[in-house]
Order: C-alpha cells, then sequence, then structure tokens
C-alpha cells in the first residue's frame, strides 16, 4: 500500500506578498535582532538582579525592547519575543508595552 500527501479540493496557494504578511513582513535580520537582543539583554538583566539592581534590570530591557518597538511596532516585537522563547502572546505583548509606554 502507497501512501501519498494530497491536498485537499479548496486549498488555497499563497504567493510571495501573502507570505510576507503571515511574518509580519519582517526580514530574517529584523527577527534576529530581536531574539539576540532578549537573550543578551536577559542575561544582563539576570546579573542585575542577581546583585539586587532591580532599576538597572528594568532600564536596561526596557530600552532595548523600545528601540526595536518602536521601529517595527509593539505587536511586532511581542509576536517575535512570545513565539521564540515559547511565551504566552498577550502577556508578553502586555510587557512590551509596558516597557514601551510604561503603563
Amino acid at each position: 500500500m502507497e501512501m501519498a500527501l494530497e491536498l485537499p479540493q479548496n486549498f488555497v496557494e499563497l504567493d510571495q506578498d501573502e507570505t510576507m504578511y503571515l511574518d509580519g513582513g519582517m526580514n530574517a535580520w529584523q527577527r534576529a535582532g530581536i531574539i539576540a537582543a532578549v537573550a543578551v539583554v536577559g542575561t544582563a538583566v539576570a546579573a542585575a538582579i542577581t546583585v539586587g539592581q532591580f532599576w538597572l534590570a528594568g532600564k536596561l530591557m526596557g530600552f532595548t525592547i523600545k528601540g526595536f518597538a518602536n521601529q517595527l511596532g509593539s505587536t511586532k516585537v511581542a509576536g517575535v519575543i512570545a513565539t521564540n522563547f515559547g511565551l504566552s502572546f498577550a502577556g508578553t505583548y502586555r510587557a512590551v508595552r509596558f516597557l514601551v509606554n510604561g503603563n
């Protein structure tokens, strides 16, 4: 018995423009930059918290996230962080908005 993968009769093929929309229109370098920044700043934040410098930890994270959010938007930044670090989007979005706007 041979098995083959078959598409449904009513499938819709995506073109290049539609796939750009699905990933938020960001390029690979922008996504990689957000992931790297969160990982590096996360380490710095952990070190700051370890020595009791909570205000420094908040400033580091806020400064880093604010730069990306101002360029790409809070929704896109939260989406990349949530997807790549296994977090919920709603919680991540609230955290990004707090770091950017303070509310």
